[in-house]
């Protein structure tokens, strides 16, 4: 996996770049569907035209941004910005997940290295069929994005 996370004017824009094993529509449900979602994020969930956030006594709505079918997905992440482009390349498929989040973002370390461990897990889980444990690489994530926001201060 690639990993590029920078300090723009206002926001900050990280950016995961790897590929997998498969044609782009497995990887379209489980980005799109409930059923998918709760295989590798099981708080969220999808509902029409958005996707529900929920953890017991909160529930937050989502927006749809875009939604192109085996080539993009992205949604608001509470006043940030997630999508997710990809195309197939001779049987596999080129995954580009962005964040777009602004400076004064809520926990905005935890949140970045949280997209990083989810973008682990999903290239994980199409290297060997099983979803990794949430935990078992957050830590070198988090050590990842804090060195990262450092150098870019």
């Amino acid at each position: 996996m690639e990993k590029y996370l920078e300090k723009l004017d206002g926001h900050y824009l990280l950016q995961l770049t790897y590929t997998i094993s498969s044609g782009p529509d497995q990887l379209w449900q489980l980005l799109t569907s409930s059923k998918g979602l709760a295989l590798w994020f099981p708080q969220l969930s999808r509902q029409e035209h958005e996707l529900v956030f929920s953890m017991p006594g909160f529930k937050e709505c989502l927006a749809i941004q875009q939604e192109i079918k085996n080539q993009l997905f992205s949604f608001d992440w509470f006043g940030a910005v997630i999508s997710f482009a990809f195309r197939e390349e001779k049987g596999k498929t080129l995954v580009t997940f962005t964040e777009k989040s602004p400076n004064h973002f809520p926990n905005l370390e935890r949140d970045l290295a949280g997209w990083v461990n989810q973008n682990r897990r999903l290239e994980s889980y199409f290297k060997t069929g099983k979803m990794p444990e949430i935990m078992d690489s957050l830590m070198d994530c988090q050590e990842w994005v804090r060195q990262e926001i450092q150098k870019n201060c």
